[in-house]
C-alpha cells in the first residue's frame, strides 16, 4: 500500500471526525519531533474566511479546525489587464503558463501580454498554531500559507491547498517558509498552484504523508505536469521528508541547494517527466525504502 493511501483509514479510525478534543492526529517522528502547535488550546472552527485569516495571524496559541472549504479567490479583488508575458511561445498555447511580471523584471525579453487574475491573499501564519482538517472538505482555495520571520511551532495537518492562479508563473505559492523553525506538514494535498507547492528556507521541520499533485491544464513544460514543485534553498535547513507522494511533476521534485541536511526516505515518485536535483553543496541523508525513485 502506498503511504498516502493510509490517510482515510487513519482518520476513520481516530476520534478526529467526531471529537474536536482529539486535536492533532499522532506525533511527528522526524526532526520536528518537539512541535506542539496550539498545545492544549480548545479546538475551534472558524466561521468564515475572515475569521480564519484573523486566527492564523494573531498572537494567540490556537488549534484551528477546518470542516469545510475556505475560498479566498477574489477576496482581495482582481488585477485587471496587468503585465504578463508568455512563458513558452512555441509549443504550449492555451495549455502553458503565462508569467506575471515581477518587481525585478522577470519577464525580460519574453513576449508581453495583458492578463487578469485574482490577487492572492497570502496568509502570514503566526507561531503556536495547529491547523487541522476534518475530512475531504477541509480546503483552503486561492490562498497560500507563509511562515517566516522567526515563527515557530506550527502544525498543518489533513487539509488541501489548491486553486492559486495555476495558469500563471508567480501566481502564488502553496506553502512558503523562511527563517522559521519546528514546522510539521502532515497529510496535506497540494495541487493547482501557479508557483511553488513548497518553498522553504528554515530549520528543523518535517513533511510527511503529503501529496504533491502536479496534474494541471497549465503546464510550463507543455506536458500537463507542474514544474515548480519543492524548492529548498535555505542554508542549514534540517528537514525530514518521508511517506510523501510526488506525481505528475516535471521539475524541482525536489530542487535542493545550499548547505542543508535532508532526511529522505519511503517516498513515492510517479509519472515524473523532469528532474529531482540536488546541489553539490547539499548534505543529504537518503534512504530508498520500499518505493523507488522514478
Amino acid at each position: 500500500m502506498k503511504p498516502f493511501l493510509l490517510l482515510s483509514s487513519l482518520l476513520a479510525s481516530s476520534a478526529l471526525g467526531s471529537n474536536l478534543s482529539t486535536k492533532v492526529y499522532g506525533k511527528p517522528a522526524g526532526l520536528a519531533y518537539s512541535v506542539t502547535g496550539g498545545g492544549n488550546t480548545t479546538p475551534a472552527v472558524p466561521a468564515n474566511v475572515a475569521q480564519l485569516l484573523d486566527w492564523l495571524t494573531d498572537s494567540k496559541p490556537r488549534v484551528i479546525v477546518l470542516d469545510k472549504e475556505y475560498n479566498f479567490i477574489g477576496n482581495e479583488g482582481y488585477c485587471e489587464n496587468c503585465a504578463c508575458c508568455v512563458f513558452n511561445t512555441d509549443t504550449c498555447g492555451d495549455g502553458g503558463q503565462d508569467a506575471i511580471e515581477t518587481d525585478f523584471g522577470w519577464c525580460g525579453h519574453r513576449t508581453p501580454v495583458d492578463c487578469t487574475y485574482p490577487n492572492t491573499t497570502t496568509i502570514d501564519v503566526a507561531s503556536n498554531k495547529a491547523i487541522v482538517g476534518l475530512g475531504a472538505k477541509s480546503v483552503i482555495r486561492g490562498s497560500g500559507l507563509r511562515v517566516v520571520n522567526s515563527v515557530s511551532n506550527v502544525i498543518v495537518q489533513n487539509i488541501r491547498i489548491t486553486g492559486i492562479n495555476p495558469g500563471y508563473v508567480w501566481g502564488g505559492d502553496a506553502i512558503y517558509m523562511d527563517g522559521c523553525d519546528l514546522i510539521w506538514i502532515d497529510y496535506v494535498k497540494i495541487s493547482l498552484v501557479g508557483r511553488q507547492m513548497i518553498s522553504m528556507g528554515y530549520e528543523s521541520s518535517e513533511l510527511s504523508y503529503t501529496e504533491f499533485d502536479g496534474r494541471t491544464d497549465h503546464s510550463s513544460t507543455c506536458d500537463g505536469h507542474h514544474y515548480w514543485t519543492i524548492l529548498g534553498l535555505g542554508e542549514n535547513d534540517k528537514v525530514s521528508f518521508f511517506n510523501n507522494w510526488i506525481h505528475h511533476t516535471s521539475g524541482r521534485s525536489p530542487d535542493l541547494g545550499s548547505v542543508s541536511a535532508w532526511h529522505i526516505f519511503n517516498n513515492y515518485w510517479s509519472n515524473n517527466t523532469g528532474h529531482a536535483s540536488l546541489s553539490p553543496l547539499s548534505l543529504l541523508s537518503y534512504w530508498k525504502e520500499t518505493y523507488s525513485l522514478m
